[in-house]
C-alpha cells in the first residue's frame, strides 16, 4: 500500500467483514514529538486469543476466498519501518482496537493520500 488512506480503507473493510457497526478511527499528529498514530476501534466479532497472536502473520487468514492475510502485517512493516510499532487487542465477541504509530520524520513515512 502507498499511503495510510489504503490501509485506513483495508482495515474498516475488515471491521466490516466483522460484523461491525460501529468503526471509530482517529488519526492524532503530534508535530513536536514527530509522531503520527492511528486508532480503529469496531464493536465485531472479536478475535479469539489463538487469531490474534497469528493476525500479523502474511500467511494466515481467516478468510475462505483467499490463503493470504495482507492487511494488519503490510500496516505493521509500514509502521516499523518509520520506527514505529502496532498494538493490536482484540477479544472473541468484543471487537478489536488497533494502534499504529509512526515516526513522521522517517524517509520511509507513506503519504497521507486522499483521505
Amino acid at each position: 500500500m502507498n499511503s495510510i488512506a489504503l490501509h485506513i480503507i483495508d482495515l474498516v473493510n475488515n471491521s466490516i467483514r466483522a460484523k461491525a457497526t460501529r468503526i471509530h478511527i482517529a488519526l492524532t499528529r503530534d508535530t513536536q514529538s514527530g509522531s503520527l498514530e492511528l486508532r480503529i476501534r469496531d464493536n465485531g466479532t472479536g478475535m479469539t486469543e489463538e487469531v490474534r497472536k497469528q493476525a500479523l502473520d502474511p500467511f494466515f487468514t481467516t478468510r475462505k476466498s483467499r490463503k493470504l492475510g495482507f492487511g494488519l502485517p503490510f500496516i505493521k512493516m509500514s509502521a516499523e519501518q518509520t520506527g514505529g510499532f502496532l498494538i493490536l487487542d482484540s477479544q472473541a465477541g468484543k471487537g478489536c482496537n488497533l494502534s499504529v504509530h509512526f515516526h513522521t520524520g522517517s524517509i520511509d513515512m507513506l503519504p497521507m493520500g486522499d483521505l
